[in-house]
């Protein structure tokens, strides 16, 4: 399911070039079930030896300019700002938290609502094209002589689909609660991507490496769902991997 939310202010809204965790944290707030709350914020839904919450969101959308010897951001809204989510109940929620407030606040500045759509998201067919909303992450923590370190891939290894596809088997399985039966859940390949589409973020003090751009996916229509809803790639709840089909 998916929440489509535009915001205005009565002035800028200026934040620190790395704010994904004050996004993150004021859409936390919008849960008004304090089990719910705290349930996801501290536990999240379980794989294994791994937890996932199941929700991501875009970046913030609109006019903007960046003042780097201040390392601040600059938005002149409105803004936009894209929720996704498997979990429909979970939407539903942030929903009902939006429209009993009137907005939200991100960092120190109130938001109010300017516009706010709900809708589902199907996939019908075995291939379609995404644009990212968030950058798209996945990464393996290696060893060597000096310690572990992690290392990014990019989209032109071949490793980053497989890895892509079976971060979208965990989901899969948690959601539906059985294995998934095919060996190669989608493939994933880019479409449409810029050096300019590769991103240096930092999630408070660990630095993430992503890619926006355009890319072709194909596989299960149900897979290629479970894409839209709960993000493609790694740490989705901080603010990575949100897409729309184009």
């Amino acid at each position: 399911m998916r929440l489509d939310v535009t915001l205005e202010a009565k002035g800028r809204l200026t934040l620190p070039i790395h704010h994904n965790h004050l996004v993150q944290a004021a859409v936390y707030r919008l849960i008004e079930e304090p089990t719910l709350a705290e349930y996801l914020h501290s536990h999240g839904f379980v794989w294994r030896d791994r937890r996932f919450k199941l929700f991501t969101f875009s970046r913030l959308l609109g006019e903007s300019h960046f003042e780097k010897e201040r390392e601040i951001i600059v938005f002149s809204p409105p803004i936009r700002l894209v929720i996704t989510s498997p979990v429909s109940f979970l939407v539903k929620e942030l929903a009902k938290g939006l429209l009993r407030r009137g907005g939200m606040r991100i960092g120190s500045t109130w938001l109010e609502i300017a516009g706010i759509a709900a809708g589902e998201q199907v996939v019908r067919k075995q291939e379609i094209k995404v644009q990212m909303l968030s950058p798209l992450t996945v990464y393996s923590t290696l060893e060597k002589a000096l310690g572990r370190y992690t290392y990014y891939y990019s989209p032109f290894e071949e490793r980053f689909s497989v890895l892509v596809g079976l971060n979208l088997v965990k989901k899969y399985e948690i959601l539906y609660g059985r294995a998934f039966s095919s060996a190669e859940p989608i493939k994933i390949s880019a479409d449409k991507i810029t050096p300019n589409d590769f991103k240096v973020l930092k999630y408070k003090n660990t630095v993430v490496k992503g890619w926006l751009g355009r890319f072709r996916l194909k596989g299960d229509p149900e897979v290629l769902t479970l894409a839209l809803e709960a993000g493609l790639g790694a740490k989705n709840s901080q603010g990575f991997g949100c897409c729309e089909e184009i």
